[in-house]
């Protein structure tokens, strides 16, 4: 079951089946990190990543936070981006928080101690 939040009236989802790979290529393509990485990468990335998309109240994609984790000791947290028009809303801390409820959730859930 996916978890959704809604901050600032932006919805935060870690459902993969919402997240539009076309948008986060669209960005990563003019970012300074992922500028050459092809889509086919990005999208099995995504697929072995938890994603945290952030949505407009329209429902368009405008930012993301993409972590990998062994779900035990280790997170990484990577590819965060807001689109500059959302920018300077604090919208960024939100799927990373959330990201973070998420990996600590799992972590504790598959602990054999």
């Amino acid at each position: 079951m996916p978890n959704e939040t809604v901050y600032a009236g932006y919805t935060i989802s870690d459902d993969p089946g919402r997240l539009d790979l076309e948008a986060i290529h669209a960005y990563l393509a003019r970012s300074y990190w992922a500028a050459t990485r092809p889509r086919e990468i990005i999208a099995r990335s995504l697929e072995n990543s938890l994603c945290i998309g952030l949505y407009a109240p329209t429902g368009e994609q405008i930012g993301l936070a993409r972590v990998i984790s062994d779900y035990a000791t280790f997170a990484y947290l990577c590819d965060v981006y807001v689109l500059e028009a959302h920018r300077q809303r604090g919208l960024a801390k939100a799927p990373c928080a959330l990201s973070k409820r998420i990996h600590c959730y799992k972590a504790s859930a598959t602990s054999t101690s």
